[in-house]
């Protein structure tokens, strides 16, 4: 759908619609963006504590929720 919207002359999407969804699409990689340096400074944090190592031991407890149990 991305490519859709990316192609002016494609007539299945209006202009403004278009426009609206081009802006949507930023946010979205902007999100993205975000989620990825986020998930990379709890991976290095969650690795670098010692107490990491019973962590995993329990199910469920994974990298976010450990790091919050950790600070």
């Amino acid at each position: 759908m991305v490519a859709a919207i990316n192609t002016h002359n494609d007539e299945r999407i209006p202009g403004l619609a278009r426009t609206c969804m081009i802006a949507l699409s930023i946010q979205l990689d902007g999100l993205r963006r975000q989620f990825r340096i986020l998930d990379w400074r709890l991976a290095g944090r969650y690795r670098s504590h010692e107490a990491r190592k019973r962590l995993d031991a329990v199910p469920g407890v994974g990298p976010p929720l450990a790091t919050t149990l950790l600070k």
